[in-house]
This record gives C-alpha cells, sequence and structure tokens, in this order.
C-alpha cells in the first residue's frame, strides 16, 4: 500500500513539471497569418468536417493502344478531434487504394494499399498518401511504364487532379 501512495504521489509531481518543461522547450514557429479566405481558397470552403464522411470513388483512364487504368479509393475520413484549433483541416483516414493497369497481350497488373493508421493528416497530406498508393508499374513491349493518379480533396469530395502515364524503353 506505502508503493502505491509512493507512486501515486511521484507522478502528480512528475506531470505538472513535465508539462511545464514540454511548454519552455517548445516555442511555437511563427508563420505568416492567412487570411480566413486564403484558407477556404486553398482547402474549400467546407473541408472542416464535422463527422466521418465516406468515400467510394472509381476512376478510370482509357489510354493509345487499348491500355485501362483504374483507381478505386473507398473508407472513411473521420475528423479529428482537435481540428477546431487548426489552421488546415486535420483528419484520420481509413481508405483503401486498389489501382490496375490493363494492356492487351499483357499481364494486368493490380495494386493493392491503405492509408490506415498513418495518424491524423492534413488534407494536403492525405491527398499525397492518396497518390503515392495509386502507382502501378507495368512492362509493356520491353518499355517500363509508369501510371499515377494525383488526387484533390474538395469539399470533403474527392477528385481526380491530374492523370499521369510514361514509359521508358528496358
Amino acid at each position: 500500500m506505502k508503493i502505491i501512495h509512493t507512486l501515486s504521489l511521484a507522478v502528480a509531481l512528475a506531470l505538472p513539471l513535465a508539462a511545464i518543461s514540454a511548454s519552455a522547450q517548445q516555442e511555437p514557429q511563427k508563420e505568416p497569418a492567412k487570411s480566413a479566405d486564403a484558407v477556404k481558397q486553398s482547402y474549400g470552403v467546407n473541408d472542416y468536417i464535422r463527422q466521418p464522411v465516406r468515400i467510394d470513388k472509381t476512376f478510370n483512364q482509357s489510354l493509345e493502344g487499348g491500355c485501362k487504368y483504374t483507381v478505386t479509393v473507398s473508407g472513411t475520413i473521420t475528423p479529428n478531434a482537435h481540428q477546431k484549433n487548426a489552421k488546415v483541416p486535420i483528419v484520420t483516414p481509413h481508405l483503401d487504394v486498389a489501382s490496375q493497369a490493363v494492356c492487351p497481350n499483357e499481364a494486368s497488373v493490380k495494386v493493392t494499399d491503405n492509408v490506415l493508421g498513418s495518424g491524423p493528416l492534413t488534407w494536403g497530406q492525405l491527398q499525397d498518401s492518396l497518390s503515392n498508393r495509386s502507382r502501378v508499374f507495368t512492362v509493356e513491349n520491353d518499355h517500363q511504364c509508369t501510371y499515377a493518379a494525383d488526387f484533390k480533396l474538395v469539399n470533403a469530395k474527392l477528385e481526380l487532379d491530374h492523370f499521369a502515364h510514361a514509359c521508358k524503353a528496358i
């Protein structure tokens, strides 16, 4: 019993000291202030989500030579509890990304990944994370090819910002 009281006292004394020490070490970095309009313009008017948002989108891209690239993103984006104090939206994603490249007379390539357990992310970090997971690498007619989709999140909706396809001789 004496050990429990000693531990309780030690914890009670250590917590305030740790908080004071941490706040003394972390001086806030001063950033140029963005106007509310600039923040809205960068991320969309309704990007501060108040409840989980369900995403279930498929994007298709057909190319010369009959190749087809498909990427599907599905899952949920949950608002972070500390979002109210943030200058940009912060979310916790639980998303699956499946990308596939299919070309005539070549083996199809499918890549699946998820954005799960990556912790709180800003909209920009989430967009980058989804875009990185959309990449598919193939070999077609003695060429290495890359398919990729760049996404943007606007008003809590996923949109295809840009599609890229490049091949180089092996």
